[in-house]
């Protein structure tokens, strides 16, 4: 997935946070995204194409959301905190 986001300049790992944050709410996670509905399940069809995950269980997104989470957190500098 990295590698398509690198080619492609599109932000799955951000679109699937949202996403997840937003499960019961797409058009929020759109809005979150300053994209339309359809361009957010455009690219979730394709996160779960190159990744094969199906997101249809609790513990499979919270796995993802929080793998997410510890990579952002792993980014942050400890001159930032």
């Amino acid at each position: 997935m990295a590698k398509e986001e690198r080619d492609n300049g599109t932000p799955f790992l951000e679109t699937l946070k949202y996403y997840l944050y937003y499960t019961h709410s797409p058009n929020d996670a759109a809005k979150t995204l300053c994209v339309h509905r359809n361009t957010l399940f455009y690219r979730i069809n394709k996160i779960k194409q190159l990744t094969g995950v199906t997101l249809d269980n609790a513990d499979e997104r919270f796995q993802l959301y929080l793998s997410i989470l510890l990579l952002e957190f792993s980014s942050i500098s400890p001159v930032n905190l």
